[in-house]
């Protein structure tokens, strides 16, 4: 946690797109994808940034990590990648499992919060809070929300770089 707490000072920014880097992310993760009979859908929409790649991988790492940890077999997690009309790129993880509750919402960045579906699991409860510290520190942020039927979605947003 010292270390993304600092992050805005080892930074090491550099022209990325973030769809290289979901994808990237997703082919690391194809072997317990397969084994727990999961689909990832992808949809990498141009969206170039001026971040620190290896602190973006392990954002993105982080948020797919989690839902395919808390996605039930046979479920879906769909990974996109884009620009917003203000020119803000992102990369958007969507799953299906258990989602959040509106208390979730509320504590789901705090350092050592884990929440009502991580009981049972592994974990420390620390991976979310350094996304969103490294997120600020790129000076975007990273949000939660519910999924539309079931799930959770984590947008993590960044401002634009130049492609």
């Amino acid at each position: 946690l010292a270390a993304a707490d600092a992050a805005g000072l080892q930074l090491e920014r550099a022209p990325i797109e973030l769809g290289d880097v979901a994808s990237d992310v997703v082919d690391a993760v194809a072997g317990v994808v397969s084994e727990r009979n999961l689909s990832i859908t992808t949809r990498l929409d141009p969206a170039p940034a001026e971040a620190d790649e290896r602190r973006i991988h392990q954002i993105v790492t982080n948020l797919v990590a989690n839902a395919v940890r808390y996605s039930p077999p046979d479920a879906s997690i769909t990974i996109e990648t884009g620009c917003f009309s203000d020119g803000d790129v992102f990369v958007r993880v969507t799953d299906s499992g258990p989602g959040l509750t509106d208390d979730d919402l509320e504590h789901v960045f705090d350092r050592f919060y884990r929440g009502s579906a991580a009981q049972g699991t592994e974990g420390s409860g620390v991976g979310l809070a350094i996304a969103a510290e490294l997120a600020a520190a790129h000076g975007g942020h990273l949000t939660a929300d519910h999924a539309a039927g079931r799930g959770a979605r984590f947008t993590l947003t960044l401002p634009p770089g130049a492609h």
